[in-house]
């Protein structure tokens, strides 16, 4: 039995609002740099720091559009260690921060983020 059914999750009002946040920039974050990638300009108006934001991440070598496509099929194997990705990764709150968020044991948002890490990481390499 997966442990998310032994372990549900459930977002504080507070919570739901950062993930949703949290979501709403990495959604615009992938967006931009599937765009940049594919040569199409982004029309509508200009979500300020964006750009430079894909910009420094390409620099980077870090291509956010992939990890939103692998975040995807990451929560088909976990949904809550998606969402702590989510919340710590585009919305930076500490990993024990979002334990209370998420009203679990901080083991397990710890335990979620580095699974989540760690199974991103194997599948950027295989890209």
């Amino acid at each position: 039995m997966p442990e998310e059914e032994i372990i549900p999750y459930s977002l504080t009002v507070e919570g739901q609002k950062i993930l949703e946040g949290a979501q709403i920039l990495r959604r615009a974050l992938a967006h931009h740099a599937r765009a940049e990638r594919d040569g199409v300009k982004v029309i509508g108006p200009p979500k300020p720091g964006v750009a430079e934001t894909v910009a420094s991440m390409l620099a980077a070598g870090f291509d956010v559009a992939l990890v939103d496509d692998l975040l995807d099929e990451f929560e088909e194997v976990s949904e809550r260690g998606t969402r702590v990705f989510e919340l710590h990764f585009f919305a930076g709150i500490p990993v024990p921060r979002i334990s209370s968020l998420m009203q679990v044991p901080p083991r397990v948002t710890e335990r979620d983020w580095s699974v989540a890490k760690a199974w991103l990481y194997e599948h950027l390499k295989q890209k």
